[in-house]
């Protein structure tokens, strides 16, 4: 049995589902909802990726280029499309390889789109994945509209391609103990709807344009809010609900202690001093 027949076939027998067709795309599977009793309902639409690469130009030269793409872009994508089931996205700076294609064409990307990183000399490339769950039918007008907006702004992708809810937000780095297909389904919507509420917060806490058309996030003066972010109560309560572990790495020697985590090591190159349990 294939993997998209075995997969609409779990879908048939968790919705009590006798007879099963099996036409639908591996995308359309995989923008699956909860019903109110978690029961997972396959529906006609199509989760979808692609990666917006930003150029080494204003107003994606400076440190919030990121914000910049998702006021210009992002932002403005979304509001005009009110068929959008959901969508989220997130942000990168990356050596260039020619082996990561996962969700795009690295050899397309031009040398307007590369920025020498100071400290290692590499070449990176910066961009936004963006994925997003829309109706099968209207998909086309989207991508179109989209690819539109995103040349016309000085960025650029090199396709659309299906993304595989399930197998990356169901995942292995997602899910832990009791693992099933039915719950890996599960879990993927559930992440899904929490990255999609986290952008959404996002793009609503976004100040800009400025005069040179640059964004930015929102100042928070308040008292409680001490590195002036307000996405740090957010962050202070999803710790709490959880007590995720958290630590931070240090490295260092006489001169200087360099500080890092598992995501984002800090410098090799110097001795390991340990790891520090923090909390949020």
């Amino acid at each position: 049995m294939s993997r998209r027949m075995s997969v609409l076939c779990l879908l048939g027998v968790l919705n009590g589902v006798v007879g099963v067709t099996v036409t639908a795309k591996e995308s359309e599977i995989n923008s699956a909802t909860l019903a109110p009793n978690n029961q997972v309902i396959p529906s006609r639409h199509v989760s979808m990726q692609t990666r917006i690469f930003v150029p080494n130009t204003p107003p994606y030269d400076k440190a919030n280029w990121a914000e910049t793409v998702m006021g210009q872009i992002i932002a403005p994508l979304v509001e005009k499309s009110p068929d959008l089931k959901w969508y989220w996205f997130s942000r990168y700076a990356q050596p260039l390889k020619n082996g990561d294609n996962g969700d795009t064409d690295i050899t397309k990307i031009t040398k307007e789109f590369l920025l020498e990183d100071q400290e290692s000399g590499m070449k990176l490339h910066r961009s936004l994945r963006f994925r997003f769950c829309i109706p099968a039918k209207k998909l086309a007008d989207f991508e179109a509209q989209a690819g539109k907006l995103i040349k016309d702004q000085g960025c650029m992708i090199t396709d659309w391609r299906d993304w595989d809810l399930s197998a990356d937000l169901g995942g292995d780095r997602s899910i832990g103990e009791n693992i099933t297909p039915a719950r890996r389904a599960e879990r993927g919507l559930r992440t899904v709807r929490f990255y999609h509420a986290t952008c959404d917060l996002t793009l609503h806490c976004l100040v800009g344009p400025d005069q040179n058309g640059y964004f930015r996030f929102e100042n928070n003066m308040n008292e409680q809010v001490p590195m002036r972010s307000s996405f740090e109560t957010p962050h202070h309560v999803f710790c709490n609900i959880t007590d995720v572990p958290m630590c931070v790495l240090l490295t260092g020697d006489d001169k200087q202690i360099n500080v890092g985590t598992f995501v984002a090591p800090p410098r090799e190159s110097l001795r390991n001093l340990g790891q520090v349990r923090v909390r949020f």
